[in-house]
């Protein structure tokens, strides 16, 4: 069983989103996944926020 800390947890949503991307002929900038965040406040203990923040800034 996958867990939040496996990378190929993401692979199914991950298809999933780029299928309805091509659907809706909408090109995406980047995919940031973010493992091991389970409970309120693990996403705090990572640097995904300052990556997506970048990301932001760059479009």
């Amino acid at each position: 069983m996958p867990c939040a800390g496996d990378s190929d947890v993401f692979d199914g949503i991950i298809h999933t989103y780029n299928s309805l991307m091509h659907y809706l002929k909408v090109n995406d900038v980047e995919i940031l996944t973010v493992p091991n965040v389970n409970a309120k406040g693990d996403i705090l203990k990572t640097d995904a926020l300052a990556k997506a923040e970048l990301l932001g800034a760059r479009y």
